[in-house]
């Protein structure tokens, strides 16, 4: 099944980006870890992940295995199948990979 690519909001400013996007430097008080910057507000580690519809600017809830052809989408609750008055989200910036761990 394809991966769809995480989507993180940006707790300071609200920007939303994917994986690629993020600024990332290694840690200067962990030489073991690297810190995660913000590319719009440059603030450091203030990432939260977001709901996969394309439109949606909220925080995700919840997780949804094998849903609309996808492995796994993070969703909030107004896009989560468990919420039946809830939209069918609009999943977009897919990753056209198969796993390759099972």
């Amino acid at each position: 099944m394809k991966e769809a690519k995480q989507r993180w909001i940006c707790t300071e400013c609200g920007h939303i980006c994917f994986d690629e996007f993020i600024l990332e430097a290694p840690n200067p008080f962990d030489v073991t870890s690297n810190i995660a910057g913000c590319p719009d507000c440059k603030a450091v580690d203030s990432f939260n992940g977001a709901c996969m519809d394309e439109k949606c600017r909220k925080v995700h809830s919840s997780g949804t295995p094998n849903l609309y052809g996808f492995r796994y989408l993070w969703l909030c609750w107004d896009h989560s199948p468990n919420n039946k008055q809830g939209e069918i989200p609009v999943v977009v910036e897919i990753q056209s990979r198969e796993r390759s761990d099972g």
